[in-house]
């Protein structure tokens, strides 16, 4: 098993890349074009001369289902609450944790274990949600049966 012995957080991202990489070997033998090297993320890194691969869709449907897929890793860990919570507390949750992520301890911590701490707000994590939901089924197959390993 993938990461056995590490500590979990390390561990977990050797999970995360295999995931990925399995998906990609998945989506090339599903017809998706790939580059040799792009940037899986749904927005480009400003410090990286590397093409998203979502510019390698070659349709809007193809452009979609790689969408879902990466638009997990904006959502990876999301905190929650439970329905009706007053919109007071849910605001103080929110700067809370943001204001957390700021925290020279906490980040001190995250360098120590060498996390990347980019955190998306409650407002982005809602919209996220809202667009995955409204996913059409179509789409959603696809997808799982792009990175679906076969039995």
């Amino acid at each position: 098993m993938l990461g056995v012995g590490l500590p979990e957080a390390i561990a977990g991202r050797f999970r995360e890349i295999a995931k990925e990489l399995f998906a990609f070997a998945k989506c090339a033998e599903q017809g998706f074009a790939a580059p040799d090297v792009a940037q899986c993320e749904l927005e480009k890194a400003p410090d990286l001369d590397v093409p998203l691969a979502l510019d390698f869709a070659k349709s809007e449907e193809d452009r979609e289902i790689m969408e879902l897929f990466f638009i997990q890793k904006t959502v990876a860990r999301p905190l929650v609450a439970p329905p009706n919570v007053p919109n007071d507390r849910v605001l103080a949750l929110r700067k809370a944790f943001i204001d957390m992520t700021k925290d020279k301890a906490f980040i001190a911590e995250a360098e120590k274990l060498a996390l990347d701490v980019e955190p998306a707000t409650g407002e982005d994590i809602q919209k996220i949600i809202a667009k995955i939901a409204a996913t059409p089924q179509d789409i959603a197959d696809k997808l799982t049966k792009a990175i679906t390993a076969p039995k």
